[in-house]
């Protein structure tokens, strides 16, 4: 009789024993099988419904290419000199020079991060009033982490602007321009930088976005919606 016994704990031992194997092979699984399924991808944000006012603003192409980007940046976001040094001048060759695109740029310096992005974009416009935005705008991104008062007069002395032309506008520079911008980047739910619009004029000056790309995106994803956007009306895709 305690021979049975035995044999019987002895059993129940094996399969209690089974039964928390079983348990930690199953935790040990589980995380990996929850990794392999991808999260859901996020949604997009909204591209805005109004019209987009392009008066005034800096531009860079031909004032009668059909297809606008208006792009929102930051000289001190990394994400932002990433774009200006690495995409845009593939955007401006294949879009840009051959007429089909016309880039707005509108300053959205994000100051609770970035203190040197207000006085760099009012730097980028003092540049613009010479005629020299565009050089400015390059040398600022080649330098974003260089972006101090001394920095600016340097950067502006490699661009060929005047010293003292440059040191009297900036010392003069109140902001609001840029501010303008800031506040129409917030009127169109816009936070981070860089943000793209990309869309077709429905005027001369206004343009109507139908796609917003957030972001340091690839080149592929801007030359995607560009030949999408530059393509003649009868070969569009509905």
């Amino acid at each position: 009789m305690k021979a049975k016994l035995e044999v019987v704990a002895t059993v129940m031992m094996i399969l209690a024993a089974s039964a928390v194997v079983a348990l930690a092979v199953r935790s040990l699984l589980a995380p990996s099988t929850a990794a392999a399924v991808p999260p859901p991808n996020p949604a997009r944000p909204p591209v805005p419904k109004e019209r987009i006012e392009l008066r005034g603003a800096t531009t860079r192409g031909s004032a009668t290419a059909r297809v606008v980007m208006v792009e929102y940046s930051d000289f001190e976001c990394s994400f932002c000199g990433r774009f200006a040094r690495e995409t845009m001048p593939s955007l401006v060759k294949r879009y840009v020079d051959t007429g089909q695109l016309l880039i707005v740029f509108r300053h959205l310096p994000i100051e609770g991060i970035h203190r040197f992005a207000l006085r760099a974009a009012e730097a980028a416009n003092c540049a613009g009033t010479a005629g020299r935005f565009w050089e400015m705008h390059d040398a600022l991104f080649l330098n974003h982490t260089r972006l101090d008062e001394g920095s600016l007069r340097e950067h502006a002395g490699t661009v060929g602007l005047d010293p003292a032309s440059f040191g009297k506008c900036l010392s003069e520079a109140d902001g609001s321009k840029v501010q303008q911008d800031v506040a129409e980047a917030k009127a169109l739910g816009i936070k981070v930088t860089p943000t793209f619009l990309i869309g077709l004029k429905v005027s001369e000056h206004e343009m109507k976005a139908a796609l917003r790309l957030d972001g340091a995106r690839p080149l592929a994803e801007f030359v995607e919606a560009l030949d999408r956007a530059t393509r003649p009306a009868s070969g569009r895709q509905p």
